[in-house]
């Protein structure tokens, strides 16, 4: 059985590695506009010096993606370069599924996009029209952990 990281970190007891209740928080974004979309959930739990992040947001008529796009960590981290700490879903309302990293830049954590077309998987970057074209009802899952100091 496939368990997801939700799942999982609500398993850990609290003592085992000092984690605390799941906490909520509002991000704040770069290169991506929510008009009228929805953060369905933005949480993260803190386990010692880790800190696992998860995100989903839907978006509505008005929301709008300009670019490179990121948002703020929930808590400063330790370091404020680090590639692939998470993973990304995008849901393309019509049921398809497109598959990005997360990385972390100038201590933000930035949603890229892989592009299939190349002989290797590569990042690349949001926009209006990548990794589809945004539409009302479509949507960014993410999970991601990162250390803090």
């Amino acid at each position: 059985m496939a368990y997801t990281s939700s799942q999982i970190v609500q398993a850990v007891p609290t003592g085992i590695l000092g984690g605390g209740e799941t906490t909520s928080f509002t991000p704040s974004f770069t290169q991506f506009t929510l008009g009228n979309g929805t953060v369905d959930y933005a949480t993260y739990i803190r386990l010692q010096n880790l800190i696992v992040v998860q995100l989903k947001v839907t978006l509505g008529s008005t929301s709008s993606f300009a670019g490179s796009s990121s948002f703020t960590c929930p808590v400063t981290p330790a370091e404020t370069s680090q590639f692939a700490i998470g993973v990304i879903r995008f849901n393309d309302a019509t049921g398809e599924e497109y598959l990005g990293v997360a990385n972390m830049s100038a201590g933000n954590i930035q949603m890229r996009p892989l592009n299939a077309g190349v002989t290797y998987l590569q990042f690349t970057t949001t926009s209006s029209t990548i990794p589809f074209t945004w539409a009302t009802g479509d949507s960014f899952t993410l999970t991601a952990s990162y250390r803090v100091a």
